[in-house]
């Protein structure tokens, strides 16, 4: 069954592929191959033998400035499309979009991480509030999402520290800090993050989840600077999008491309992201990844477009 299943993908995942090129007006990619076969850079991951295909760097670029009004725009034409195919009985728009837009709620419980802090502080580790510098305690902390669930839904341990109850509640709540702020939370930020990397059950995922999003290990110190300028990006992506841009994009957009997805190489030569990612310069000309937020029942256009109003508040 699960080879069959598997088979069965692979014809999907060709389809539009098909469509969008080789030849004809809305040529995109050239044709499949073996990846070991094809001029770009390879995806870390994929293997040699592997069916990929190339995507030309000027595309690419579009989906790393985009990806949240990109998604936005397939998820309303897909709405639109499956509307007008005949079907029995009738699907309409708005039960396409549900079905779309109804993933599971991006906020996962973080009672693995509250344990491991609570174990943390027990353990004779002093904990601050990197926005307020009030000391926290095993009964009372909140594990603040830096880069809010409603902005861009990433559970990784980076983005997860220790924080005070009500200003996380009251003040901060789903906003982004600014500069400044992220530059007088450094000190506590980097203290935090020492501690995760100093204790074994935390160690690891921290290491995990900040080589997988910012592409290589980042010590303590060096690591609230990434996340700044991570957060950066996040608010600025509606402030650099037109939507002459936007709907070009779409027009060469391809749902999610495949895992053996290949880049052409560009001047910087970088390391390709995968699919729908954007990347964010940091330090010593390296970058930092940022794949495209799941729907949560809201708008990815107006999910970010209301935090970054907020963003500029918080300071």
């Amino acid at each position: 069954m699960t080879d069959l299943t598997l088979a069965v993908l692979a014809r999907a995942i060709r389809q539009p592929v098909r469509y969008a090129g080789p030849g004809g007006e809305h040529q995109v990619f050239g044709p499949p191959a073996p990846a070991g076969t094809l001029t770009g850079q390879l995806l870390p991951g994929t293997r040699l033998e592997e069916t990929a295909f190339t995507v030309p760097a000027s595309l690419w670029r579009t989906f790393q400035t985009l990806p949240l009004w990109i998604e936005a725009l397939c998820v309303h034409e897909w709405s639109l499309f499956v509307e007008r195919v005949a079907q029995d009985p009738p699907v309409s728009r708005g039960e396409v979009f549900a079905r779309l837009s109804a993933s599971p709620e991006a906020r996962t419980p973080l009672t693995w991480e509250r344990h491991q802090v609570r174990l943390l502080m027990l353990e004779g580790h002093d904990f601050f509030c990197p926005w307020t510098g009030h000391a926290l305690s095993p009964t009372r902390f909140d594990l603040d999402h830096i880069i809010p669930v409603s902005v861009h839904p990433i559970g990784e341990l980076w983005n997860l520290v220790p924080s005070d109850p009500g200003h996380n509640m009251h003040v901060k709540r789903a906003r982004l800090p600014d500069a400044e702020r992220f530059a007088r939370a450094r000190p506590h930020l980097t203290r935090t993050y020492a501690a995760y990397a100093g204790w074994s059950a935390t160690a690891a995922v921290l290491d995990h989840d900040v080589t997988g999003r910012f592409g290589y290990p980042l010590a303590p110190p060096d690591l609230p600077h990434a996340v700044a300028r991570l957060s950066e990006a996040v608010a600025q992506v509606p402030q650099r999008a037109s939507l002459l841009a936007v709907l070009q994009a779409f027009l060469h957009y391809l749902a999610r491309p495949l895992r053996g997805l290949r880049q052409e190489r560009t001047q910087r030569g970088v390391e390709p992201l995968e699919a729908g990612a954007s990347r964010v310069p940091l330090p010593g000309g390296t970058e930092a990844r940022l794949r495209p937020a799941p729907h949560t029942g809201a708008s990815s256009v107006s999910r970010l477009s209301a935090a970054c109003a907020r963003w500029s508040s918080y300071t």
